[in-house]
């Protein structure tokens, strides 16, 4: 109760009003001014807050500092365009997560491009990492970028550097070997009725809806199952699996 008695909730982006203003060279206050569909955020190397607006396309940033937003990346068209130019002037289809690697460049995971893109942290130019901007189920053990994937939505990396992606309408998480920018299928079937063990091997194991991740420093990966109701641990280092909450119903207990 006394933790209760003292949480605050503010504003610190947008009106409550789905929208778009455009901005000048200083940003807009963003306790003033519209975002639309926003998703995603995270805390940025730079300390701002970074968070994807689905329905226009764009990348925001709010300095938590001065209280001003600002794009970071697109121009508020929904495609999947701008490759190896600067990301103000690309499109990008309902991006959905945001992530940084350990030297701050950008990534955005797009869930109707089915593709990663990132953003280069000095030269704000835009390269697609995973994905041919074709949905489909392909590529293993190939380049990332010649490998399909369906829908992604959540992304993560892990500490030796590699990139998970929740590749939902596969029903699997994909890692991309950012040494060599090769893809394959860290968990996961495509059985999409298949339920989940609660422990078992990483590879070969049906995963019942997977939706969200996040990791950790010990290289364990956090998966959420929609459909499977639960949340699994994912050690890639001994290569297993395990059910850490939920119990695998729909409801609300405990």
């Amino acid at each position: 109760m006394a933790f209760a008695q003292e949480v605050r909730v503010r504003t610190v982006a947008g009106t409550g009003v789905a929208g778009y203003e455009p901005e000048g060279s200083g940003g807009l206050v963003a306790t003033q001014t519209p975002v639309n569909n926003p998703y995603g955020i995270v805390a940025g190397p730079d300390g701002a807050l970074y968070f994807c607006e689905v329905d226009t396309g764009r990348t925001r940033r709010m300095d938590l500092g001065t209280g001003r937003l600002t794009t970071v990346a697109g121009n508020g068209e929904a495609a999947y365009t701008g490759d190896g130019g600067p990301a103000l002037a690309a499109s990008f289809s309902a991006p959905h997560e945001i992530r940084f690697d350990r030297d701050g460049h950008l990534f955005v995971v797009e869930r109707d491009a089915h593709v990663v893109r990132r953003v280069d942290a000095q030269t704000r130019v835009v390269s697609t990492v995973a994905g041919t901007g074709e949905a489909g189920f392909s590529g293993d053990d190939g380049p990332a970028t010649e490998a399909q994937l369906r829908q992604p939505h959540s992304i993560a990396f892990v500490a030796n550097g590699d990139l998970l992606i929740c590749d939902i309408g596969n029903g699997r998480v994909r890692r991309v070997n950012m040494r060599n920018s090769t893809i394959s299928t860290l968990s996961g079937t495509g059985e999409r009725r298949a339920p989940t063990p609660d422990t078992g091997p990483l590879d070969g194991t049906p995963l019942r809806g997977p939706r969200s991740l996040d990791t950790d420093s010990d290289g364990n990966a956090y998966l959420v199952l929609r459909e499977g109701n639960a949340v699994y641990r994912l050690d890639t280092g001994a290569g297993r699996l395990q059910r850490i909450a939920g119990t695998g119903e729909q409801g609300m207990t405990g």
